[in-house]
């Protein structure tokens, strides 16, 4: 085992007597002067953001969970504190939080090639925000649904899948973005060409250029997506139900799949149809189906949509 003398080795200006203490002075204004360009006569082991996550200070566990809860507030859940009363004594990390607060703040998309230590793990601050992020998907869904369903209740791509809806809605998002989110779930990206078997913790993409909408694959009826994913250079978007491939939507995986097909069989034939196919291919599932269409409806944008998933709803009762 080495000894303590050969594992900690002291800063370079401590060893070669050239160290001074009044650098460890740290100052949130000093750090938000920099940022606005007025100049600093601060260390810039405080104000290059680099330095100041790898030198300067170390992610605990307080101040890990304090990011998350600032960054999750930032991006819209209530549930989280709005305020944190930092009580420690001098020299507790009251300063170093605000400053990393800052430094995310202005520089959290420039710096994701570059790690913070998450222990022994390195973890670039997009990463961690797109962790926050996924916490803010996962407790919107826990509230919509009054705790009834996570989204540890899903089949990963079925999870990956509503995480994305949670955040993004059906909106387009990066492919890194989505990349970051599914090494923070787990769960991988990958590309289909066609159909495809559920054997692995992934969500299937598909191109959309390859959706199914040449004339060759319009002739054999097997037209739309089989995933639920859409990639368009270097965008992702959820499909919507009417472009999925209808015999994946027949022969459901998933509860994503099951989610589209139950919202397609109500516009061929309203509820009995819902119903039907409900009975057919949802036996066990049905009360995670149903959570699954509450989260689908209150987090609509589109007013029609969001009508008809209440309509859905109402009719289900």
């Amino acid at each position: 085992m080495l000894s303590i003398l050969e594992t900690c080795k002291p800063r370079p200006d401590i060893l070669d007597g050239t160290f001074n203490p009044e650098i460890f002075t740290a100052s949130i204004s000093e750090v938000l002067r920099f940022y606005k360009h007025q100049g600093t006569g601060m260390h810039p082991m405080y104000t290059d953001a680099e330095q100041f996550f790898t030198q300067t200070t170390y992610p605990t566990d307080g101040l890990k969970m304090f990011l998350q809860d600032v960054f999750a507030r930032l991006a819209g859940d209530n549930t989280v504190p709005a305020i944190h009363r930092l009580e420690t004594a001098f020299g507790g990390g009251k300063t170093h939080t605000l400053i990393a607060c800052t430094h995310i703040g202005y520089k959290g998309v420039e710096l994701e090639q570059w790690p913070v230590l998450d222990g022994d793990k390195p973890v670039g601050p997009i990463r961690a925000m797109n962790g926050a992020s996924r916490v803010v998907a996962e407790n919107q869904i826990s509230r919509t649904t009054n705790g009834q369903l996570t989204i540890n209740d899903l089949l990963p791509e079925a999870a990956m899948a509503l995480t994305l809806y949670g955040i993004y809605g059906l909106g387009e998002l990066p492919c890194d973005e989505a990349l970051n989110l599914s090494r923070s779930l787990n769960i991988k990206l990958e590309t289909k060409t066609g159909r495809y078997s559920i054997d692995d913790k992934f969500i299937g993409i598909n191109n959309d250029s390859s959706a199914g909408r040449n004339h060759q694959r319009a002739r054999e009826k097997d037209i739309g997506f089989h995933a639920p994913l859409i990639r368009k250079g270097a965008k992702l978007r959820l499909a919507m139900p009417e472009e999925r491939n209808p015999k994946r939507l027949n022969n459901p995986q998933t509860e994503w799949d099951l989610l589209h097909g139950l919202i397609m069989q109500y516009r061929a034939g309203d509820i009995p149809l819902v119903r039907a196919y409900i009975s057919k291919h949802a036996e066990g599932k049905e009360d995670i189906l149903m959570n699954l269409l509450c989260v689908w409806t209150a987090e609509m944008g589109d007013e029609n949509l969001k009508k008809e998933g209440n309509t859905i709803l109402f009719g289900l009762k």
